[in-house]
């Protein structure tokens, strides 16, 4: 196998004579660029948090609703088009039903999914509540 080695002053000659670095460097640099973008955006402060969030008590509970309607719904036999527009109607049914503005769980699922963790917890309700339904209602 032939390694090619560089050293500081090879890559800096490398760059200024033609303005790139050579491949193994590039993507090395593109790694850790992509690393520290990835860190950047998981360390959202809380600041960033929408004017309308919902509450994780209250967003857990909204979630169960949401996937109590998506399986039944997903229990019917029409093709895929169809049942997001179901879906889409019944969503919308069971939004004004709760008094919830569209805007407020769109932008607070989007805050949560930029807060992994507060997700996590969130879903942690969400999973435990729903095996409690289905243990009751005798599923497995």
């Amino acid at each position: 196998m032939n390694e090619t080695r560089f050293s500081t002053d090879d890559l800096f000659i490398t760059f200024f004579n033609t303005g790139r670095l050579p491949s193994g460097i590039r993507y090395i640099a593109n790694c850790v660029l992509v690393a520290v973008l990835l860190l950047v955006a998981g360390c959202a402060s809380e600041d960033d948090a929408p004017e309308q969030l919902i509450p994780k008590d209250e967003m857990a509970q909204i979630l169960i609703e949401v996937h109590l309607l998506e399986a039944k719904i997903n229990k019917r036999s029409t093709g895929r088009d169809s049942l997001q527009e179901v879906f889409d109607h019944y969503e919308a049914m069971m939004f004004d039903s709760l008094g919830l503005d569209t805007v407020a769980y769109n932008e607070s699922i989007r805050y949560y999914i930029d807060h992994p963790t507060q997700m996590a917890e969130i879903y942690a309700v969400v999973v435990d509540s729903l095996q409690v339904r289905s243990k009751n209602l005798g599923m497995k």
